[in-house]
């Protein structure tokens, strides 16, 4: 059995969702922010972007066309820090959960292509950090939330919204990153945390649980969770930002215990997972700020660890995703700067160049389906906005 999705997230949106990217321009009636491969294709009201290539004009996909809007902004969201996109009330359509600089946090829930803002009462003040996952093994999202020291634990009853518990949990230092690890037989659901001073700590939810840390790396982050190997226990993925270290930690009932290690370019931040080359096992892009870089991974049928290749970039990434832009069936990159939004095309295996799709400094990248369409949408934190890119076909 193999589970190359992350868990967390809704199955139509993992970490490092595969999003295709569908639509047409017409000449004369063309998408607005449409990519088109000449002049001529554009409508009078039209932004090209003709390095992408790609022919529209009779409503088919040509050789790696892509056709999308512009970036708008979700005015609903407010300022935003940090977001998570899921089916949080299971409708068929993703919604977002939103941290905003000051601390509140928020759902934003998908109705008809629009969202409507429902503020998260959480009992902790000045949130820094949360997390998506199923605590309860109920089938449904719930979601953790982290201030300080404290996690609280928001569980999703239905119909009925999210209910905190009354007990927070309590970590031995600050929390600045959170995820959740499902319920395994014999073991409860288990918090992870990464404190201010780098480690990485999980707690599991029972009564009278205890934070243990876990060896990964004194400056760590955390990455997907996942199943690495065939058991029904949930197992993660975290960088090392001091020793530029990917490393997949397996879970046992006790606890975890590493299974593969691999070293990636400098400076880690971040990791995420997706299924690059689609031979069921989970593939990981670290963010790597020091060597300006983004380092492609593949976990290998051997359930090790393998160096892809490195994408280059001038400034320093700040985010990473997985989409097939060009609905060729092969995975593309996309990847947030300092700078820009750019998409690095799978051509013949490989990934030869990014090209940018939007200009400004990205904080953050996500994708979802929002809409009663198989069409996924792009997600992009830029200063404390939260912009749309709408697939428009």
């Amino acid at each position: 059995m193999s589970h190359p999705r992350p868990l967390g997230l809704h199955a139509s949106t993992p970490l490092a969702a595969l999003i295709v990217l569908a639509g047409a321009c017409f000449q004369g009636e063309a998408t607005i922010g449409a990519i088109c491969g000449d002049a001529r294709d554009c409508g009078p009201e039209q932004g090209c972007r003709h390095e992408l290539c790609g022919r529209c004009g009779d409503g088919e996909h040509a050789d790696r066309e892509v056709c999308f809007s512009d970036r708008t902004a979700i005015t609903s969201a407010g300022a935003v820090a940090s977001m998570h996109v899921a089916d949080l009330d299971a409708d068929g359509r993703d919604d977002i959960t939103s941290v905003a600089p000051d601390g509140s946090a928020a759902l934003l829930l998908a109705e008809g292509g629009t969202f409507e803002r429902t503020s998260l009462e959480s009992p902790l003040a000045g949130v820094v950090a949360s997390a998506l996952g199923d605590v309860d093994d109920d089938g449904d999202i719930d979601i953790a939330l982290a201030a300080g020291t404290q996690v609280a634990i928001a569980r999703n009853d239905g119909a009925a919204g999210f209910a905190f518990d009354a007990e927070t949990l309590a970590f031995t230092d600050a929390v600045v990153e959170l995820g959740i690890a499902p319920a395994g037989p014999g073991t409860a659901a288990r918090v992870l945390a990464i404190g201010e001073a780098g480690s990485l700590w999980f707690m599991p939810l029972v009564p009278g649980a205890v934070a243990t840390e876990l060896d990964v790396g004194t400056d760590a982050h955390l990455g997907p969770v996942f199943y690495w190997n065939d058991d029904a226990l949930a197992d993660l993925a975290a960088v090392d930002h001091r020793t530029y270290r990917l490393t997949i930690a397996r879970a046992t009932v006790e606890g975890y215990e590493a299974a593969a290690a691999l070293e990636v370019d400098r400076g880690p931040v971040g990791v995420v997972g997706v299924d690059r080359n689609g031979d069921g096992r989970l593939d990981f892009l670290t963010i790597d700020r020091e060597g300006h870089s983004v380092t492609i991974v593949d976990g290998t049928k051997e359930l090790g660890l393998a160096h892809f290749d490195t994408l280059a970039f001038d400034v320093e990434p700040t985010s990473v995703s997985a989409m097939d832009a060009d609905i060729d069936g092969h995975v593309d990159i996309l990847v947030g700067t300092g700078e820009r939004l750019e998409l690095w095309r799978a051509i013949g295996g490989r990934y030869p160049e990014g090209v940018e799709l939007s200009k400004g400094a990205v904080a953050q990248l996500g994708v979802g389906r929002f809409r009663a369409t198989p069409l996924f949408d792009v997600l992009v934190v830029q200063g404390d906005v939260l912009n749309r890119i709408v697939v428009t076909p």
